[in-house]
C-alpha cells in the first residue's frame, strides 16, 4: 500500500472532493438554515421540498445525473454548450459533475443539522440584539454562530466521514473513468475486490482508512465534549 500510487491517487482524488464539496455543502446549508430560521409563508412546502434530494437513493441521483451531463443533455443545452462538449469522459470536468451531484444531495442534511443548531438559540437574545440595533450580520456572527460551534463540528465530521465512502455517483456516472481520473478510494476497493480478487490487500487499505477516520471523528468529538463541559 504504501508504494502503490493508485492508492495515493485515490486518497487525494477522494480528499478533493471532500475539500470542494463539503464546504460548499456547508455555506449552502448555513444560508438556507438562516433564511428557514425566519418562517415565511409557504415554508412548510419548501422546507419539504428542501429535503427531497437527500431521501432518493443515491445510485438513482447518480444515474439523474448521468443523464443531465450527457453531451447531448439538458444541462449543454441551457448553458449554450456545443454538442460535443464532454462532461463524464473528460479528465477533470468529470470530478466537477460527481461534485455537484453530491452537493444537490446532501446539502439538504447539512441544511437540516444546521437548522436544528439555529431553532435551539434563544430568540429574546435576537429580540434584544434587535432592539438594541444591530443588523442581521452582527446578531448572526455574535449571537447564532458562537453558539453553534458545536452543532458546526458535528455536521462537519459527519459529512467528511460520509464523503470518504461516495460510491454510487461515481459508480453510475463515470465508473471511475476516465481512466482512473474520477476513481476514489471506495471506488478503488471495488475494482480490486471484485475485479483484481486481491481481497486481502483490500482489507488491510480499508483498516488503515478506518483508523484515520477514527482519529478524525475522535477529534471532533472530543472538541465536542470540552464545548459541552
Amino acid at each position: 500500500m504504501a508504494s502503490d500510487p493508485r492508492v495515493y491517487g485515490a486518497i487525494l482524488r477522494t480528499l478533493l472532493i471532500i475539500v470542494v464539496a463539503v464546504p460548499i455543502q456547508f455555506v449552502l446549508g448555513m444560508a438556507l438554515a438562516y433564511l428557514f430560521m425566519n418562517r415565511f409563508p409557504g415554508y412548510r412546502f419548501f422546507y419539504s421540498l428542501m429535503l427531497t434530494p437527500m431521501m432518493i437513493v443515491p445510485a438513482v441521483v447518480g444515474l439523474m445525473f448521468f443523464l443531465l451531463f450527457q453531451s447531448t443533455g439538458p444541462i449543454n443545452e441551457h448553458l449554450g454548450l456545443p454538442a460535443n462538449f464532454a462532461w463524464l469522459t473528460h479528465s477533470s470536468r468529470a470530478l466537477i459533475a460527481i461534485i455537484v451531484a453530491d452537493t444537490w444531495q446532501w446539502t439538504p442534511l447539512m441544511f437540516l443539522m444546521l437548522l436544528a443548531g439555529m431553532m435551539s438559540v434563544p430568540p429574546d437574545q435576537l429580540m434584544a440584539a434587535k432592539l438594541l440595533g444591530a443588523s442581521n450580520w452582527q446578531s448572526f456572527r455574535t449571537i447564532i454562530l458562537p453558539r453553534m460551534k458545536s452543532v458546526i463540528v458535528i455536521a462537519l465530521v459527519l459529512r467528511v466521514v460520509e464523503s470518504f465512502k461516495i460510491f454510487d455517483l461515481v459508480n453510475i456516472m463515470t465508473n471511475g473513468g476516465p481512466g482512473v481520473q474520477t476513481e476514489t478510494i471506495s471506488m478503488l476497493f471495488y475494482k480490486v475486490t471484485f475485479g483484481e480478487f486481491e481481497w486481502a490487500y483490500v482489507a488491510s487499505i480499508g483498516l488503515v482508512i478506518l483508523v484515520v477516520l477514527s482519529l478524525l471523528a475522535s477529534l471532533g468529538l472530543s472538541f465536542f465534549a470540552k464545548k459541552k463541559a
